[in-house]
Parts: C-alpha cells; sequence; structure tokens
C-alpha cells in the first residue's frame, strides 16, 4: 500500500512515517485546527493531517483549518505559477488526506480552499486562472489506498470538483467546495494530469 501512495508528491519521509499512527484532539472551540505532531497510537486528527500538510520536504503554507461535522475545510497559500506546478500542490493534499484516512482519520470530505490564488499570470489555468478550491471524499481516497484507482483517477476526481467563485463562470457559486467549474479549465487542466508525475 505504500508504493501506492508515494505516487503522490510526498510531504517529507518523516511526517510520513509519523503519521502511520496518530492521535489527539487538536480542535480549539470544536471547529479550528491547529497542527499536532503525530505519536503513533493508529488514529490521526485534524491536527496532525494538518501538522503532515505543513511539515517535510514539499510542505504547503497552510493558513487555517477547521472541522464542521465530518468535513475538514484546509486554506493554503498556492505558490504556483503554472498549471503543473498548482497540480504537484493539489497531489499533496490528496496524498496527506489519504495517509490520513488510512490511519483511520473520520472525516469524510476534505474541502481544499486557495488562498493567494494567481489570476491573469496563471499559466495553463484556463479561462479564469487558478482554481478557488476543489475537494476529495474519503471513498476516493480509500479506493486509491486500495489500489482501485489509479494516481490519476484520484487526481482527476479532485480536478473534476475544481470551483471558480464570483469570476462569472455561471457556474453555482454554493460554499459548498463542490461545483462551479468551468468547462474550458476543466479541459485545460484534465489534459495536463495525464502527464503530470508527482502530483
Amino acid at each position: 500500500m505504500t508504493s501506492r501512495r508515494s505516487v503522490l508528491a510526498a510531504t517529507g519521509s518523516a511526517a510520513a512515517a509519523a503519521l502511520a499512527g496518530c492521535t489527539g484532539d487538536s480542535s480549539d472551540g470544536g471547529n479550528t485546527v491547529t497542527a499536532t505532531e503525530p505519536d503513533g497510537d493508529g488514529t490521526a486528527t485534524a491536527g496532525e493531517l494538518r501538522w503532515l500538510l505543513a511539515h517535510g520536504d514539499g510542505a504547503l503554507d497552510v493558513r487555517s483549518m477547521r472541522v464542521d461535522g465530518d468535513r475538514i475545510d484546509v486554506t493554503f497559500a498556492s505558490d504556483a505559477d503554472d498549471l503543473t506546478a498548482f497540480l504537484q500542490e493539489i497531489g499533496k493534499v490528496l496524498n496527506a488526506y489519504a495517509r490520513y484516512v488510512d490511519s483511520d482519520g473520520s472525516a469524510t470530505r476534505l474541502v481544499g480552499h486557495v488562498a493567494d490564488r494567481a489570476t491573469t499570470d496563471y499559466t495553463g489555468g484556463g479561462e479564469y486562472g487558478q482554481a478557488d478550491r476543489f475537494h476529495v471524499e474519503r471513498e476516493w481516497a480509500v479506493r486509491f489506498n486500495d489500489g482501485d484507482l489509479s494516481k490519476r483517477e484520484y487526481l482527476q476526481k479532485a480536478l473534476n470538483t475544481r470551483a471558480y467563485v464570483g469570476r462569472g463562470t455561471g457556474g453555482n457559486e454554493s460554499t459548498d467546495g463542490v461545483t462551479g467549474t468551468s468547462a474550458a479549465a476543466n479541459d485545460s487542466e484534465s489534459s495536463t494530469a495525464s502527464t503530470t508525475e508527482g502530483a
């Protein structure tokens, strides 16, 4: 199973090894999540997921994380100036979530919110530039961990959920992070997903 997960961009071998078993409730007031270093008890928490995203090689700049029922919302600042770099950032989130699920983390959906997005200078992002958000479902992570979804299929499922909020796409601009993608950007990013390694 480790070889299946390692096809996505790793966030650091030490962090990945530590998440093999995790514990601790790191919620502040039940919603805001602070990073908690994994301690190896076998059950992942949202705090340990945040720690995994924010540490190791290729760590993301995690601005915030909140838990709302069975859903985790994570906001990270994007450094991407082209499509390949953005796909790698999404891949890091998917990889970390797959590890969290594999360690009995309970959230059934993770919604990624993108801060400091590139817009007009974003290469390969389609008419609307970089997506505002995307999500990943627990079922997809389970199937990926079990080898029933390839890296490409797992990434594509997340890409299919991209939303472009408030940019005149004509899509659904709801706050659930599920819809609102533009067809033009979907086509552009979908074709690139098939060739991007490390995402």
